[in-house]
């Protein structure tokens, strides 16, 4: 147990966990790249559970048959991305309707949405306020990586350095 902690202790002093960390993080742009977004929330049609400018991740639908009644989809509707909780699975539509039913704009004023164009099914979504925790987690990150990893490098070099010229002066 003892190497380990020491392990962990070296990788962490050697700036790997700093890689390590970027490396999950692209990771997951990668992976939300290829198997779906990153979605904005905007309006205020599915208040109370979303709200305006709230930040969430969308998962590729490849089969609808996956979404269930009550799970939020995306779609596109006359060129506009829209989010609307699946209300009813009519076989090969939905119906889909805004939580905030008085605001909203869904199937009961453009009608059903075939499943074929159902582009993303909603897994995550944040608070508004969360994405500037997120953007600040993200700065912090790069600061730590990018300049305090050379400043821990050349304060080692500089006390490599030290120690050498110590021992010349010793052997002088």
């Amino acid at each position: 147990m003892d190497k380990f902690k020491e392990t962990l202790k070296g990788i962490w002093k050697r700036g790997a966990f700093y890689i390590i960390l970027l490396g999950v993080f692209l990771l997951i742009v990668l992976f939300a790249s290829f198997l779906g977004k990153v979605i904005i929330v905007q309006g205020t049609s599915m208040e109370p559970t979303y709200h305006n400018g709230d930040i969430g991740l969308a998962f590729k639908v490849y089969n609808a048959d996956n979404i269930n009644v009550g799970d939020v989809v995306v779609f596109q509707y006359e060129g506009i991305e829209v989010i609307k909780r699946v209300a009813e699975d009519r076989g090969t539509a939905f119906w889909v309707l805004g939580d905030n039913a008085p605001e909203s704009f869904d199937s009961r004023d453009f009608g059903e949405v075939d499943k074929a164009r159902i582009e993303y099914k909603v897994a995550f979504v944040a608070p508004s306020t969360m994405k500037y925790v997120i953007l600040v987690g993200f700065i912090v990150m790069v600061v730590m990586i990018f300049v305090m990893a050379p400043r821990r490098r050349a304060r080692k070099d500089a006390e490599k350095l030290a120690r050498e010229i110590d021992e010349f002066d010793d052997d002088i």
